[in-house]
């Protein structure tokens, strides 16, 4: 059985080059099936940091959670964002502002400054969603998760 799990390591180890990219969920359930059924062994230190249990750690990771989903959502949706804050309101701008944790009495008065700021937000039409997250923090005076 040992030799099974180390073959189906090695020829993952491979497939994977080693951890050089990006996780996908599949291989993270395989490492984590690996891990519990076969006790504590080498291929549980292979296993990606946030499997860990450090509750300093957990933390900061959700922080970090909720800024890539923060990042995806305006990079998804970054032309209906730009059309809500054209108009001082909308959905996706409502969304930003939930995504961001900007607090609900504030939240008109940040609608109306993103709208009268619109030009600095998105300057060009190949605006990347940083830039356009880094204005509205700048210009609401909140930085998200931190």
């Amino acid at each position: 059985m040992k030799k099974l799990v180390a073959v189906l390591f090695i020829i993952f180890s491979i497939t994977t080059n080693s951890y050089a990219h990006k996780v996908t969920t599949w291989e993270k359930v395989f490492l984590l099936a690996l891990s519990t059924t076969y006790g504590p062994t080498h291929i549980t230190t292979v296993l990606p940091a946030e499997f860990t249990t450090d509750s300093t750690k957990s933390t900061s990771s959700k922080k970090s959670k909720k800024k890539a989903s923060l990042e995806r959502f305006v990079a998804d949706n970054i032309d209906n964002i730009a059309i809500d804050i054209a108009k001082g309101s909308g959905e996706y701008i409502e969304a930003y502002a939930e995504l961001s944790e900007f607090p609900d009495n504030n939240k008109e008065q940040l609608f109306q400054n993103l709208k009268a700021n619109f030009k600095i937000i998105f300057p060009s039409l190949s605006v990347d969603h940083k830039h356009v997250i880094s204005e509205i923090n700048r210009i609401s005076n909140i930085e998200p998760f931190v």
